[in-house]
C-alpha cells in the first residue's frame, strides 16, 4: 500500500506489463500440453534471441559477431532438440512451438519496457512487481469471467481442498522469485541475473530428465550442447560489454 501511494511510474506502463505477463505465462503453460517439458525450458531460456531481434528492429542496435553467433547456436540447438522431440513423442504439436515463441517474445518486450521504467522513472523493484501482478490479475479475472474456466477451477479446488495450499505456495514462490531477481538486477547487474536464471533452468532441465525419465539420444545431447554453448557465449559477450561500460 505504501508503494501504491508513492507510485513513480505512469499506470499505463503497468497495464502493458500486466498484459505481456498474461501472454507470457498463459502461452507458456499452454505449450506444455503439446511440448516436452525440457523443450519448453530450452525455449524459455532463449529469451536473448527475441531480445536481440527486438533491439535491432526497435532500438536500431548493432550486435557483435559473438552475439550473432550465440543467437545462431541457440536457434540451431532448439531446432535439433525439437526435431528429436517430433520423432520420439506422439503428443508433439508444432502449435506448441508457436505458443512458446510468442511467450518468450512477449517476455522480451516486457524486459525492454521494464528497462525503460527503471531508467526513466526510477521505479523500485517492489513497485514494478506489485502493479504488474495486480494488472495481470485483473486481465485474468476478465478472461475467466468470460469463459467457463473460473467455474471449473472453483469446482476443482472445492473437490480437492489440498490444491489451495499448492496454489498459495506456488504464488508465494513466484512472487518472491520475481522480487529477488529484480533486486539482484539492481544490486549486482545483468550478468549475475542472467547467470542465475540460466543456471536455474539448466538445473530444472537436469532434474526433469532424472525424475521423469524420457527417451535420450545423440540429437538431444547435440541440441542441448549447441544451445547452452550459445547461452555461455552470450553471457561472455554481456560480461565484456559490462566491463567496457564500467
Amino acid at each position: 500500500l505504501r508503494g501504491a501511494e508513492r507510485r513513480r511510474t505512469p499506470f499505463s506502463y503497468y497495464c502493458l506489463l500486466g498484459g505481456l505477463q498474461v501472454v507470457t505465462m498463459g502461452l507458456s503453460n499452454l505449450s506444455v500440453q503439446v511440448l516436452n517439458y525440457p523443450t519448453q525450458i530450452l525455449f524459455k531460456s532463449a529469451k536473448p534471441v527475441p531480445t536481440m531481434v527486438f533491439g535491432v528492429l526497435y532500438h536500431r542496435r548493432r550486435y557483435s559477431p559473438s552475439d550473432l553467433l550465440a543467437g545462431a547456436l541457440m536457434v540451431a540447438g532448439m531446432v535439433v532438440y525439437c526435431a528429436a522431440d517430433a520423432q520420439n513423442f506422439t503428443h508433439f504439436n508444432p502449435r506448441g512451438i508457436v505458443w512458446v515463441v510468442t511467450a518468450i517474445t512477449a517476455d522480451a518486450v516486457s524486459g525492454a519496457v521494464q528497462e525503460k521504467v527503471a531508467q526513466q522513472h526510477k521505479a523500485p523493484p517492489d513497485e514494478v512487481v506489485f502493479f504488474t501482478h495486480m494488472t495481470g490479475i485483473a486481465y485474468l479475472l476478465v478472461i475467466c469471467l468470460g469463459t467457463s474456466e473460473l467455474g471449473e477451477g472453483v469446482s476443482f479446488t472445492l473437490d480437492k481442498p489440498h490444491v489451495f495450499a499448492k496454489i498459495a505456495a506456488y504464488s508465494l514462490a513466484g512472487y518472491l522469485g520475481a522480487s529477488f531477481l529484480k533486486a539482484l538486477l539492481k544490486s549486482s547487474g545483468a550478468l549475475a541475473t542472467l547467470a542465475t536464471t540460466t543456471t536455474r533452468k539448466a538445473v530444472a532441465l537436469g532434474l526433469s530428465a532424472v525424475v521423469y525419465p524420457k527417451p535420450f539420444g545423440p540429437s538431444y545431447v547435440g541440441g542441448a550442447i549447441a544451445f547452452f554453448a550459445g547461452v555461455l557465449l552470450h553471457s561472455s559477450a554481456v560480461k565484456v560489454r559490462l566491463r567496457a561500460w564500467a
